[in-house]
């Protein structure tokens, strides 16, 4: 799986990148147990298995970006970017999970499972042809990525304001972020973009416990 040309990044470039995921991972994993414990605490089987399934995503997506970002001369670097760029289709699904579990509509179901199976269709794509245009992937993301839109009037009567407000802001930075991905001559600019994927993970963090520990 060969991996597309980029700018390599410098030494402190790489390693201002290692600090972030550092922080990201010790900071995931503490938050996976505080998380788990309120789930287990204040809500039902369902909650609990919500909260475990956004957990792994949200662990996947930064344990494979750890990887693939940081060991450069790994000799099978192709295939952690492909595990990288799959996790983000684990986290994006994993996190509306929690929330959409809230509602009790047939529908949900549907919306929940039609999720799943594009963020399935995501990583069999992305592990099937690699060398994808970049662009159809970060469209692809986006598009799931907002897809939860779908559900927010439902939503408003559920999760209250507050917890509405940390999604959207959360979904903002992690769209924002992109344009630091995308443009690689601004300086640090890995690290700055991961940045702000750990910032948008700790506000969805915030609204997926609140939402947990109001069931």
């Amino acid at each position: 799986m060969r991996v597309p040309n980029r700018k390599p990044p410098t030494k402190a470039e790489l390693i201002a990148d290692g600090v972030v995921h550092g922080v990201g991972l010790t900071a995931g994993m503490v938050g996976t147990l505080v998380l788990l414990i309120v789930a287990t605490a204040y809500g039902e089987a369902r909650h609990v298995i919500a909260a475990a399934v956004y957990a792994f995503g949200l662990l996947a997506m930064l344990s494979c970006s750890a990887a693939y970002n940081l060991l450069r001369d790994h000799p099978r670097r192709g295939i952690l970017r492909g595990l990288d760029h799959s996790a983000i289709y684990v986290m994006i699904a994993g996190s509306y999970t929690p929330f959409l579990t809230t509602l009790k509509d047939a529908w949900v179901v549907g919306l929940t499972g039609s999720m799943w199976v594009l963020a399935g269709i995501g990583i069999l794509l992305k592990m099937a042809l690699p060398n994808v245009n970049e662009a159809v992937s970060i469209s692809f993301y986006l598009a799931l990525g907002w897809m939860g839109i779908i559900a927010f009037w439902p939503l408003t009567e559920t999760l209250g304001q507050t917890t509405l407000t940390l999604l959207a802001v959360g979904g903002v930075i992690y769209s924002v972020g992109v344009i630091f991905h995308v443009v690689e001559k601004i300086p640090f600019n890995n690290a700055i973009w991961h940045t702000f994927v750990l910032g948008a993970a700790v506000i969805h963090y915030i609204a997926v416990i609140r939402t947990v520990r109001a069931t």
